[in-house]
């Protein structure tokens, strides 16, 4: 249905003529990926900003985590990141993030736009989570193509009973940047 105005200007809903073309062209839903509700500001920043503070506010969550070596990585990233941007971020340092060079893992890096990734600066490498996904998804080009880790191929091997093979959890590490 869709509304439309009458002669006398009082609206009237009339349904859609012939079928509904809007769903019958689509080769797959992507509803699944709309991005969770965020504050009206961070949808308003450009990508790279809303890819910063989303990646902040993650970052600050897993400070108070059990794993005590995750918490002090984040912290220390966090304070570095904090002591980047002091004084209105002149630089323009950013956060952004890449898959790893591991499996399942990311790295969070500090970039600034238009120049590249900042190699002085230390790099944060860690597990790879969906709310991680979202967050690459939605500052990233395209919102459906975020590329997932390739699932493992298992040999049809009846011999041996079926047991659940879970990869290790990735340890999170501060990669210390490179001095110039």
């Amino acid at each position: 249905m869709y509304l439309r105005h009458d002669d006398t200007g009082t609206p009237v809903f009339v349904p859609e003529d012939g079928p509904n073309l809007r769903l019958s062209d689509m080769s797959g839903s992507v509803r699944h990926l709309d991005p969770p509700k965020r504050l009206g500001w961070i949808r308003r920043l450009p990508p790279h900003k809303a890819a910063t503070m989303l990646l902040r506010e993650y970052l600050v969550t897993r400070v108070g985590c059990k794993n005590k070596a995750e918490s002090a990585c984040c912290r220390s990233f966090l304070k570095t990141l904090t002591t980047m941007q002091a004084d209105g971020n002149e630089m323009g340092i950013e956060l952004a993030i890449l898959p790893g060079s591991r499996p399942n893992t990311i790295e969070i890096y500090f970039h600034i736009l238009g120049v590249g990734k900042v190699r002085w600066l230390p790099t944060l490498s860690m597990q790879n989570n969906e709310r991680l996904t979202q967050i690459r998804r939605e500052t990233g080009l395209c919102r459906v193509a975020v590329d997932s880790q390739p699932k493992a191929r298992t040999q049809n091997d009846d011999s041996e009973p079926k047991r659940r093979c879970m990869p290790p959890k990735a340890e999170t590490k501060l990669i210390q940047g490179q001095r110039i």
